[in-house]
């Protein structure tokens, strides 16, 4: 499984491609030192997955640790056999 999560997330590669600047970054961004749940939805190939990244590269500009970060993509064909509770349970407790 940790080679699925590699494909998605920095740990010490290259950075992924960030696209276009989006406005509102920010908007999200004051929301990330309170306890609410930050939900981005849209139709496919809308900016969600560039925002997510645009918001990694800030974190890290401003020193968060590349392996702080977890990005899991639900929808990587190599990871649907591991789609249950109990793997998802065990990836985040060991996160």
């Amino acid at each position: 499984m940790l080679e699925i999560l590699e494909k998605w997330n920095r740990w010490g590669t290259n950075p992924l491609d960030s696209g276009i600047p989006r406005q509102i970054l920010e908007k999200i961004r004051s929301y990330l030192h309170t306890k609410e749940i930050i939900a981005l939805t849209g139709p496919r190939r809308s900016g969600k997955s560039t925002i997510l990244y645009q918001l990694m590269d800030t974190l890290e500009n401003e020193g968060m640790q590349q392996e702080a970060m977890l990005h899991v993509n639900f929808e990587e064909p190599k990871l649907l056999p591991f789609l249950n509770l109990e793997t998802l349970d065990t990836l985040y407790e060991s996160y």
